[in-house]
């Protein structure tokens, strides 16, 4: 039986010889060949097979989980306008004592209401009531000597009238004797007389005249020191509610530190200047909405809009009335928004939420997401920003941005949409 000759490879020197090899040895080595083949073929199968059981036991990556919103074309064409302004109730004032001092009585709290007239607070006014009774003497005392100079001066004219009427007498007399010499004293002591009683006259008027200045002033001067001791009071000026309390008791105040805000009335309103391309657009009856501080929101109805602009500011009045159920606070700062037509809006431009872009380089970047959830990265072009809201060109009129999410998200990967 002849040997044949076969090709092995040698793993380390890459040749190949030829042996010679027993016809039997090779039957057992083809047997041998096929057992190895067989369980090497069951071994790559039971790999195979639990290899992609271990796949789909194993959890799969979860969708990022965004919120989206719709863009709009028809608000593209509006601009954003805020004005802020404090709320206020239709009658407000903030009370601040007349006169300055220390707050030795504080007789309401925020939330209190009183009466026109009450007493709200009592400032330390002991210099000015001692001041009061210092003026109130010294009046007293002017008033005084006017009565007393009029009585003088009244004794004073009445004497010399008596006088003239004797010398009227006596040159009556001189006349009927018809002595010329006597008629000539009795005439001289006549005109001497009545000149006396004048003069007497003239000089009461004169005293009491200056007496009662005196007086009058004196009494001006107690009215004043009155009224500043009075100012120690302070009173409410009309009904209501007090909204604010500023001070406390021992605090310094003057006529420039208000003590409390009182205010009448349940409506909440806000004044707000507004400029004239803004009036333009304000109708009275029309919604806005008013945005708090914490971001929270309500919707207030316009209940003037001038027609008449400041011609130094070029800004007229707009006043918003807030609903009865309002959150908001007297005094408090509310941001009013108003949607104005924007001028040469591009078209195919959109609005979609401020926070759907996000800057890259010198651009911004949207992330849209289609029908089949899949996101996609999309650069816009920026038109103008609002408040809340800002024009963008480069997206269609019917596309859905991420404006919550987006840090997970992979461009042309899925993600989940959910409403909150």
């Amino acid at each position: 039986m002849y040997a044949q000759p076969c090709v092995i490879f040698d793993a380390d020197k890459i040749n190949c010889k030829l042996m010679t090899i027993p016809m039997k040895q090779r039957k057992i080595m083809r047997r041998t060949g096929v057992a190895v083949a067989v369980v090497l073929l069951l071994g790559s199968a039971l790999y195979v097979g639990t290899t992609r059981a271990a796949r789909e036991d194993a959890p799969t990556a979860h969708a990022p989980r965004v919120r989206v919103a719709q863009v709009s074309a028809d608000a593209a064409a509006m601009r954003e306008v805020v004005l802020s302004g404090a709320v206020r109730a239709p009658r407000q004032v903030m009370l601040a004592p007349k006169a300055s001092g220390r707050v030795m009585r504080l007789l309401v709290d925020t939330g209190d209401r009183v009466r026109a007239g009450q007493l709200i607070a009592v400032i330390d006014g002991t210099e000015m009531w001692a001041q009061t009774r210092v003026a109130d003497t010294g009046a007293q005392t002017a008033a005084n000597v006017v009565s007393k100079t009029r009585a003088y001066y009244d004794a004073q004219v009445k004497q010399a009238k008596k006088a003239r009427d004797l010398a009227r007498k006596a040159y009556s007399a001189a006349r009927a004797s018809g002595d010329a010499a006597a008629i000539a004293q009795a005439e001289a002591n006549y005109e001497l007389a009545k000149k006396a009683y004048k003069a007497a006259k003239r000089a009461r008027d004169a005293q009491v005249v200056a007496a009662r200045a005196q007086r009058d002033v004196a009494r001006a001067q107690a009215t004043a020191a009155r009224t500043a001791a009075a100012n120690t009071y302070l009173r409410a000026p009309f009904s209501g509610v007090i909204a604010a309390r500023m001070v406390e008791v021992g605090d310094l105040v003057s006529p420039e530190r208000p003590i409390v805000t009182l205010v009448s009335g349940s409506e909440r309103r806000i004044d707000l200047d507004a400029s004239r391309d803004v009036l333009a657009h304000v109708r009275v009856g029309m919604t806005v909405a008013v945005r708090h501080g914490s971001g929270t929101q309500e919707e207030a109805t316009v209940t003037r809009a001038s027609s008449i602009v400041d011609p130094l500011t070029q800004k007229g009045l707009v006043r918003v009335v807030l609903p009865r159920e309002t959150k908001f606070a007297i005094g408090e700062t509310a941001r009013v928004i108003f949607h104005v037509p924007l001028p040469d809006v591009p078209d195919g431009a959109v609005a979609v939420p401020r926070a759907a872009l996000t800057p890259v380089a010198h651009d911004y970047r949207v992330w849209t997401v289609d029908g089949d959830g899949i996101a996609h990265a999309r650069i816009v072009r920026v038109e103008s920003v609002g408040a809340d809201t800002a024009i963008v060109s480069g997206l269609d009129a019917d596309a859905r941005v991420i404006v919550a999410g987006s840090a997970d998200v992979v461009d042309g990967s899925a993600v989940e949409v959910v409403t909150q």
